[in-house]
């Protein structure tokens, strides 16, 4: 098992990515977010974007975080990146099965995962080996993308 970030160590990766406290990247977001949303549609996959994805990605939008470990490496992108037609199907199954839209609010480079949210808050991985539960708080979210520590996100199915 992955050893898990300390809410300190968290912290010193999103300062050294250029996050602050008060973060808001503004009307960046909503381009982001209606190019990836045209991008799913493009692949048959159709959602808008709700509140909470859109809070989520004005404080973190554009941040490229470090892995622990050595070297380290760009690990998570909180952008919307590579939607082809494999991702818009896992997220669609993901959401079919979840019975919630979802919205893709991280890329993750190592795995080439995507984390998604939901209107609850919650954050989703989807990864060729299965769909994944991150969390629902910032520390847990991040901790999950960076160490690969995830658990199967089954219990969530309905």
């Amino acid at each position: 098992m992955p050893r898990r970030l300390t809410h300190e160590e968290i912290e010193e990766r999103l300062r050294a990515a250029g996050w602050h406290p008060g973060r808001d990247v503004g009307e960046d977001v909503g381009e982001l977010m209606e190019s990836a949303a045209a991008e799913l549609r493009s692949h048959g996959y159709s959602v808008s974007p709700f509140p909470a994805a859109t809070d989520f990605l004005r404080e973190f939008a554009f941040l490229d975080l470090e892995s622990p470990g050595a070297p380290p490496q760009e690990h998570c992108v909180f952008e919307v990146r590579f939607v082809d037609a494999i991702r818009a199907e896992q997220i669609a199954e993901l959401s079919e099965l979840l019975e919630q839209p979802l919205f893709p609010v991280a890329f993750e480079r190592m795995e080439r995962g995507t984390a998604v949210m939901d209107p609850l808050g919650r954050v989703f991985y989807t990864h060729w080996s299965g769909y994944y539960y991150l969390g629902e708080e910032r520390d847990d979210v991040l901790n999950s993308l960076l160490t690969g520590d995830q658990s199967d996100a089954e219990e969530f199915y309905v």
